[in-house]
């Protein structure tokens, strides 16, 4: 009896010890007042399909001629997020292929990580360029890429960050977030009208916006902006734009996003509005911060897998740089901020003195791959396509009283990539982009950066 009781104490401290282990995390502390943890390895497929050229729009008609046409040349842009608050992406194991009427024209793109001369693409972009040559009668272009890469949940320390002071000088990455950008500043039509933001901005910080150190100043400014709009529709449109007799599309063709001017004013759209005018906000302010869109594969492990662009995110990363850091790679932290999860839990009710769930720790974002910083890659020349349809009868007359004509009457919606074609790309194509996680082959996953530790991570005093 003795023997088989003492059998089972040594079974069940085993078991403990075991358990203890188990409870043991990966994490990685990134700053002083950023954690990271529970890495999740990915693999995600990307496939975009352009063909039904076009001179001209056709609406309102399923089914119509195919037309081919002759290019001297072109290229195909596609954004490659390096790296953000929450994950990494292994550059090197980048692979892609464009196909132009099923015939292999390019399989080795080229990568850029600058502008030349050392100038980073706007907010640390990378972009990817297929290129072709001369081709007849051009039917259909298709275009597939895989990434792999490494996400983290975030723990995020408010009195730690509290201490960073606004800095004097930014460095060049930080620079180029306050250039003019596509959606952000100005639409197809030209410069948004951002005198209402910013004084918006002035009104919420009593005239100084660094009154306050920036962390708490951004954190102000997030539960403002999710009092100030109202997500209440899904923000895109499938291959035609909007769904046939109104069924679910999968695949997804184009964002709805009508930039901060409108979502100020209009107070409610689409959710990709509420993103773009807190970035507004935040640049307004003096605030360093990028539009982060990023693929959400937690659904995919469900039966029914539902549209793509319903698995699409987008939130916001704020910079802190904090100039008197002795380690270089310390100075510069991104901080992510889930707008949109921030307006649903009504953030504005709540204490400001009280740390916010999905204002910099966030537990789902290990389950986010990210795929671009920007709505389009306004950056290089070209267009794409994708049908505007109007989601509320609101923003239909906004757009007449403001631009004097119908929106969806325009050629272009943003939606990732763009092409330039030579002499000249058609005015009118259908296009979807279909997104797929998948689990990456062994061989494929990269080891843990040396900074990465194991076990329970520093307790954060609150």
């Amino acid at each position: 009896m003795q023997t088989h009781l003492r059998c089972l104490l040594v079974s069940a401290l085993a078991l403990a010890a075991a358990g203890r282990a188990l409870a043991q995390e990966y994490y990685w502390e990134v700053s002083p007042f950023l954690t990271l943890t529970r890495p999740e390895v990915w693999k995600l497929n990307i496939r975009l399909q352009v063909d039904n050229f076009e001179d001209e729009n056709i609406t309102g008609v399923l089914v119509h001629s195919t037309k081919r046409f002759d290019a001297e040349s072109g290229s195909v842009f596609f954004p490659l997020v390096p790296a953000t608050a929450s994950s990494q992406t292994f550059i090197d194991r980048f692979e892609g292929v464009l196909r132009i009427n099923d015939r292999i024209v390019d399989e080795e793109p080229e990568i850029y990580v600058n502008r030349g001369e050392g100038k980073p693409l706007p907010a640390g972009t990378f972009l990817v360029e297929f290129a072709f040559g001369p081709i007849e009668q051009m039917g259909e272009m298709s275009l597939n890429m895989t990434t792999y890469g490494r996400s983290w949940e975030t723990r995020y320390d408010e009195e730690a960050a509290a201490r960073v002071d606004w800095p004097d000088e930014l460095p060049p990455v930080l620079q180029t977030v306050f250039e003019p950008e596509l959606y952000v500043n100005q639409g197809p039509f030209g410069p948004y009208n951002l005198r209402s933001v910013r004084d918006k901005v002035m009104e919420w910080t009593d005239g100084n916006p660094k009154a306050l150190p920036p962390a708490q100043t951004a954190k102000w400014i997030a539960i403002k902006v999710a009092e100030a709009y109202r997500p209440i529709n899904r923000g895109w449109g499938g291959p035609g734009g909007e769904s046939a007799e109104g069924l679910p599309i999968s695949a997804f063709s184009s964002f709805v996003v009508d930039g901060p001017e409108f979502a100020l004013e209009q107070g409610r759209g689409s959710r990709f509005n509420l993103p773009v005018l807190l970035v507004a906000c935040y640049r307004a302010a003096g605030i360093p911060a990028r539009i982060v869109i990023g693929y959400d594969f937690a659904r995919t492990l469900n039966a029914s897998r539902g549209p793509d662009g319903d698995r699409l995110r987008c939130w916001v990363e704020f910079a802190l740089y904090d100039e008197h850091e002795p380690d270089e790679k310390r100075r510069l932290t991104w901080v992510p901020v889930d707008i949109v999860k921030l307006q649903a839990s009504s953030a504005w009710t709540q204490p400001f003195e009280r740390p916010l769930k999905y204002f910099g720790t966030h537990d789902e974002l290990d389950e986010v791959i990210p795929i671009a910083f920007h709505f389009t890659p306004y950056w290089a020349p070209g267009i794409s396509y994708g049908r505007y349809f109007f989601e509320t009868v609101d923003a239909r007359r906004y757009y007449e009283q403001t631009y004097g004509f119908d929106r969806r009457k325009t050629m272009y919606a943003p939606s990732l990539w763009s092409w330039n074609v030579m002499p000249a790309p058609p005015r009118w194509a259908g296009q979807w982009i279909d997104f797929m996680k998948d689990s990456p082959m062994s061989t494929m996953i990269d080891p843990l950066p040396a900074e990465v530790k194991r076990g329970n991570p520093p307790r954060r005093r609150r």
